[in-house]
């Protein structure tokens, strides 16, 4: 999801506040004072920028950043304001610095940015800003790989020979691999029921986590997958026939801007 992210800008009178009334169309990025800037962007994945926009007067912009359905392993948004008197002719963009009172020092009111955020919800700052004003959103983070989790309780097993699971057989793929059919061997204990499942696979796909199987594949995001395609030991395991993907990682980002006149 490389591409510039276009914004929608929506216009409100009464000195910045929101009235009832339907929004008023405004020319593409081009805003004054009191006026909105609204960005959203679902699901994004990569590190963007946002398209300049050209809010007409230089000012105080207090920035809303809302992040909502964050999915993926350890997903963060750094959000960045840069701004320009010319749109970068023959002023280059910089960092805007941060305005607000809950910034105690020099050296993090200078870089411009929202604290990462690793949580959905929403989060305030204001930052003053030249005529012109663009968002860098960085995310870092990764895809998560497929995931299956067993119902049966390996604790309640029996083992060894003519255990729960001894001569039973357990059929599966993962993202690009296999099938790869199971047979278990009069496995000793729980941990050998995942050791003879990664044997037979050659990957570490199976452990045993809380008393339960989990399988787990190797690409991370939707493109990697468990698949779970039979098998006599299912029913003991507590898995079910079907196709489980990863997660990408991704952000749903909306940017709200609302612009006051410097004074």
């Amino acid at each position: 999801m490389a591409d510039a992210i276009g914004l929608k800008l929506i216009v409100a009178q009464a000195m910045g506040r929101l009235l009832g009334t339907a929004p008023v169309a405004q020319f593409f990025n081009e805003a004054v004072a009191g006026y909105e800037v609204d960005e959203y962007q679902a699901a994004v994945g990569a590190t963007y920028t946002s398209d300049v926009v050209d809010l007409g007067i230089g000012g105080a912009l207090s920035v809303f950043l809302t992040t909502a359905n964050m999915n993926g392993t350890s997903p963060s948004l750094t959000t960045s304001v840069l701004t320009s008197k010319d749109n970068g002719v023959l002023d280059a963009f910089r960092v805007a610095y941060c305005a607000d009172s809950n910034v105690a020092t020099y050296a993090a009111a200078i870089l411009g940015a929202f604290p990462a955020v690793t949580a959905n919800g929403t989060k305030a700052q204001r930052f003053i800003v030249d005529r012109y004003v663009k968002f860098i959103h960085t995310i870092t983070g990764s895809s998560t790989p497929a995931k299956v989790t067993g119902t049966g309780a390996t604790g309640g097993f029996t083992y060894g020979a003519s255990g729960t699971v001894d001569t039973k057989t357990l059929t599966l793929s993962w993202d690009a691999a296999g099938p790869v059919t199971v047979t278990f061997a009069a496995p000793a204990n729980a941990a050998a029921i995942a050791t003879q499942i990664n044997t037979a696979t050659g990957v570490a796909t199976a452990s045993i986590v809380g008393g339960f199987l989990q399988l787990v594949g190797i690409v991370g995001g939707a493109a990697g997958n468990v698949n779970i395609t039979g098998g006599t030991a299912l029913t003991a395991l507590g898995l079910t026939v079907g196709s489980t993907p990863g997660i990408n990682l991704a952000i749903d980002i909306n940017v709200a801007a609302q612009m006051r006149a410097a004074s």
